[in-house]
């Protein structure tokens, strides 16, 4: 193995290395360096070991102890052009190699002593570095200075060659201080002349100038340097903060969310998705106040967490609220928040995201599945109502053989009586958690849920299995939907039963206030420290085993027989969950049972009171028509309402109703109409009476029906709505209520 010719010493590249990495990088370095380093057929002997040979590297191109041959040094100078850009690249290489290499006393005395003696000098220092050529200076004079290049048999010249070297003259007469008038290449072996020939024209001050402006040059330039390194890291910051702001800019600007900030109740900025989601530009939300866009039921609670947070309360950084486009099209957007400065002042910025078709499909979702939990729980409720009949229909037997005996017929009286309203009380729980309508959400006290969820879990769950309630009486109200609530409690509850089946136990249901000082983690989210409402429940089962407790939430998944449930159970009660901002846990352990915990936020507001019916009602004076195809229900109320001082027309038929009202429209004060009748239903017969007198008040009554709630009542025209059976103060006092405004 043969170390390569000893050509060119590795001093003349150090400039060149340097002044590459320095301006161009990493990238640059290895453009110039390629073919060269690690290159097998070029290698040098070891420092340490000449005997031993090793690939040239960088540590040797930048060491003067060691010498390259032609070959290579034609490689480095061709690469040139693929490491610095621009015009010229080795003429450009050339004249920043020589001047970055240069030190501060270098540059001083070459200021000094003037582009003549330096030229001198760097023919000197060639003939000692470079076995290539001999560099003579021919003439120097007049500011002008002619350089030839004498190059030995057997070594090849590039146009590369020449390039660099006359960037390395040029470089020179600039280190001078003189003003560099022009540099060019007169003759060029590689054209087929003998020499290479640079002519170097400068213009220069005198001897003492020179001196003088070196001596202050060089007591300033640590000065000048330091003010320069300052302006340079500043205009980089600035160029830093103009990029950052720009991509925070595109990052916005294309966010599949609509991003606003809110100031002192008004928004300072939105991006462009935010106008799609709204339609309204932000100085029109801002003229009729943007919160007039959110839902009424919705608005207090914004307001209040947007004042808590500037104000440095603890307030979730997720809501859903109800909002209106320009059309006054109702969305569902989920909000999340966060509080930031703006120009020096508290702000909150909002991304806001349209969910509405999410929502509807979790809708969906829950109802197959309270449909499903119906399911399960009718054979319970067929059995209840068994019962009931069986007490109605026996207490109706003692009464028919006890006819002489008042004292007897009035207790089978109380006794129906007290049957048909537990009956009903089955009935409207059975539909309050089967209706559709999940989007209100109210204060209310978690204690009432539980109470009607547990009564319906009687009458469902097994015997054998004890079911066991505890509300603390202080407990803090939630905001929250009473039915999906309830459906959360249904859905653990029954679980809890299934998961007991082989060995009956105990189901605790727990409500009780806590506090949490720092951060919790729940299944799928963390909550904020403040208040809250745990909702417990657990069980004496055989726990879940741990390799499946991560996957109990997943739709679909179920441990029970495929006729038992679909696997939605707990899916959903997690996206309840979701929707209430709140947070579910699961404890379990083989053999030790299951407790399920869940956290909902605390309000400070009275949960929203239901007024309650009295037991007696005096009387009334109006004609009523009262209309119900069940001809037995609408007997027993024109003699009801008779009784109290009405003057009743009962109908069968709402044609019939139709037409006796048509034909005298003005002696009818109110009307009652059930909901579901052939023929015609009462929203149809409702619309045919508000056609001739449109303030004329209609209560319209339904057992059951899926195209009609007091919501829709109200917005077709009804004065009231109620749930059938009726209770007959209710009733009464309703009538009176409308008659009387």
């Amino acid at each position: 193995m043969k170390a390569m010719e000893q050509d060119i010493n590795c001093l003349n590249f150090k400039g060149l290395i340097d002044y590459v990495q320095q301006r161009f990088g990493q990238d640059g370095l290895e453009r110039l360096l390629d073919g060269v380093v690690g290159n097998p057929d070029f290698i040098v002997p070891k420092k340490d070991d000449p005997e031993v040979f090793e690939p040239i590297g960088i540590k040797h191109l930048v060491d003067p102890s060691y010498w390259i041959s032609n070959e290579v040094s034609l490689i480095l100078l061709n690469n040139i052009t693929r490491a610095v850009p621009g015009p010229e690249p080795g003429y450009q290489a050339g004249l920043g190699a020589i001047l970055d290499s240069l030190s501060k006393t270098d540059l001083f005395l070459s200021k000094v002593v003037g582009p003549k003696v330096l030229a001198r000098k760097a023919a000197k220092i060639n003939s000692k570095f470079n076995r290539t050529k001999d560099v003579r200076v021919d003439s120097i004079e007049n500011n002008l200075g002619r350089i030839t290049l004498h190059y030995k048999p057997g070594y090849r010249v590039t146009k590369d060659v020449c390039n660099w070297n006359l960037g390395i003259y040029a470089g020179l007469t600039r280190a001078t201080g003189a003003k560099l008038v022009s540099a060019r290449e007169t003759r060029c072996v590689v054209d087929g002349d003998e020499c290479c020939e640079f002519q170097i024209r400068w213009r220069s001050a005198s001897f003492i100038k020179r001196l003088l402006r070196s001596v202050l040059r060089l007591f300033t330039r640590d000065l000048i340097n330091e003010h320069e390194q300052i302006v340079s890291e500043r205009d980089q910051l600035i160029v830093n903060l103009s990029e950052s702001e720009k991509q925070y800019r595109q990052l916005i600007e294309n966010s599949a969310d609509g991003v606003c900030i809110v100031q002192d109740g008004k928004i300072t900025y939105s991006n462009s998705r935010f106008f799609e989601l709204t339609k309204i530009s932000v100085d029109e939300l801002n003229e009729e106040s943007f919160i007039n866009r959110i839902h009424p039921e919705d608005r207090d609670r914004i307001i209040r967490g947007y004042h808590n947070r500037v104000t440095g309360q603890d307030v979730p950084n997720r809501t859903v609220v109800r909002a209106f486009d320009r059309e006054h099209q109702e969305h569902v957007v989920e909000i999340n928040s966060s509080l930031i400065d703006w120009k020096g002042a508290p702000a909150v910025l909002n991304f806001v995201r349209d969910i509405t078709r999410q929502h509807h499909l979790e809708q969906q979702l829950r109802q197959s599945h309270k449909m499903e939990a119906v399911g399960t729980l009718s054979g319970g409720i067929a059995h209840e109502f068994n019962n009931i009949l069986g007490i109605i229909l026996g207490n109706a037997e003692l009464g028919i053989e006890d006819l002489d005996n008042k004292e007897s017929v009035d207790h089978a009286l109380n006794q129906i009586k007290v049957a048909s309203i537990r009956g009903r009380d089955i009935v409207s729980q059975l539909l309050s958690f089967s209706r559709m309508d999940e989007t209100r959400k109210q204060v209310l006290g978690v204690g009432d849920v539980l109470q009607d969820a547990v009564a319906m879990l009687r009458i469902s769950i097994d015997k054998d299995i004890r079911i066991s309630l505890k509300a603390d009486e202080d407990c803090s109200p939630i905001r929250g939907n009473p039915t999906q609530i309830h459906q959360i409690v249904l859905n653990l509850c029954n679980n809890a039963a299934h998961a007991m089946e082989d060995a009956p136990g105990t189901i605790s249901i727990r409500a009780q206030n806590i506090r949490m000082d720092k951060k919790e983690v729940f299944f799928d989210r963390t909550l904020e420290p403040g208040p809250y409402v745990r909702l417990t429940v657990s069980d004496t089962g055989p726990g879940i085993p741990r390799e499946i407790q991560d996957r109990v939430f997943d739709p679909f998944y179920s441990t029970k027989s495929i006729d038992k449930g679909s696997g939605m159970g707990l899916a959903v009660v997690l996206g309840i969950i979701n929707n209430h901002d709140a947070g579910i846990r699961i404890h379990s352990q083989p053999g030790a049972g299951t407790r399920v915990e869940c956290c909902f936020p605390a309000v400070d507001q009275m949960p929203d009171q239901v007024s309650s019916a009295s037991e007696t009602f005096l009387g009334g004076h109006g004609h009523l028509f009262f209309v119900d195809d069940e001809s037995a229900l609408a007997q027993v109320g024109k003699k009801r309402l008779e009784r109290i001082g009405y003057q009743v027309s009962a109908f069968t038929s709402p044609l019939l109703a139709v037409e006796a009202f048509e034909k005298d429209p003005d002696r009818v004060d109110l009307v009652v109409t059930d909901m579901s009748m052939p023929d015609m239903t009462g929203d149809l017969l409702m619309k045919r009476i508000l056609a001739v007198r449109p303030e004329l008040p209609v209560i319209l009554c339904t057992g059951y029906s899926q195209k009609m709630d007091e919501k829709r009542a109200q917005l077709a025209g009804a004065a009231a709505f109620m749930m059938k059976p009726v209770d007959f103060n209710e009733l009464a006092r309703a009538i009176e209520r409308i008659l009387t405004r």
